[in-house]
């Protein structure tokens, strides 16, 4: 069960008020970093207290509660989805298909889309094919959901596998002028960022140059508050493999290696040789092109 102080935190971040400004009078500071952690229980006069301090009614305290309860069913849900793809157990993930359905005809509609995404992983082991009418289906909802929480935000993680590239730039677009919920939550933007960093190296690697210096500016944009995150080495390693796509191939080339020397420095072995892989694919495919573009106008 989740902890009620998980969501006072997020609202007092959200408000922009200190731990001492929002518990002057009424608990000690420290004692609201205890109850904000989930190490401690508060009584339900202090509760009350609180949400007046930050301008939030207990329905609207209640419904915050209930999203936080559906994400952790969520993220139960998508973290045994990702272990039968990666293991294609088709038997069990056939069995999830007819339990999410099950679970649909009791009226939640997140239980079909569920059911949908199953059937989309379905279809590709089996065939080898996409089902387009389903990622319309998808990027449908997306597209109409006015504000977007972690589950639209993992439901968009999982259909990239499915989606086009002309999808890709289409479902950029409109989630620029989206809001988002909690998101001054430092692990909705770790979630967030890995997802467009997977699209944003696809955005490069197929070419897609006006179109990744877009997705170039909401990356910065989104990690501008967390310097140290790990997600910041893999857009500047990205961005600078951006600069060879873009033609200066020496330039980003220098700024890259500097990259993968530092991470052998730190002892993150995997992660530069993973950078080292594609750092070779980009300066051969962006070598060739530009060789033979040179070709043509001569």
């Amino acid at each position: 069960m989740i902890q009620s102080g998980k969501i006072i935190y997020q609202l007092r971040l959200n408000k922009k008020l200190t731990q001492t400004q929002l518990a002057f009078g009424i608990i000690s500071p420290s004692f609201l970093s205890r109850y904000e952690r989930g190490e401690t229980q508060i009584s339900d006069a202090n509760l009350f207290a609180l949400l007046e301090r930050l301008n939030t009614s207990f329905s609207e305290f209640e419904q915050l509660y209930q999203i936080y309860l559906d994400n952790e069913t969520q993220v139960e849900f998508f973290k045994n989805l990702k272990s039968l793809v990666i293991q294609k157990d088709i038997q069990r993930l056939e069995q999830l298909f007819n339990t999410e359905g099950f679970l649909f005809r009791k009226g939640n509609i997140r239980h079909l889309h569920q059911q949908k995404l199953i059937g989309l992983y379905l279809r590709w082991f089996k065939t080898g094919e996409i089902s387009k009418e389903d990622c319309k289906f998808f990027s449908y909802y997306l597209f109409s959901v006015d504000e977007w929480g972690l589950y639209e935000i993992r439901l968009f993680e999982q259909l990239i596998n499915f989606l086009n590239l002309d999808d890709f730039q289409c479902i950029i677009r409109t989630i620029r002028h989206k809001r988002f919920l909690f998101e001054n939550d430092y692990f909705f933007t770790q979630q967030y960022s890995t997802i467009l960093l997977k699209i944003f190296i696809k955005l490069i690697c197929h070419g897609k140059i006006n179109e990744s210096f877009e997705l170039k500016s909401t990356l910065k944009e989104l990690l501008k508050h967390h310097p140290l995150s790990p997600e910041i080495c893999k857009f500047k390693f990205y961005a600078n493999l951006l600069t060879i796509a873009s033609g200066s191939i020496q330039q980003g080339t220098l700024e890259c290696e500097r990259i993968i020397s530092a991470l052998k420095v730190l002892g993150s072995d995997k992660l530069a040789k993973e950078f080292n892989i594609l750092l070779s694919k980009v300066i051969s495919k962006f070598s060739k092109d530009i060789t033979m573009h040179t070709k043509n106008l001569s």
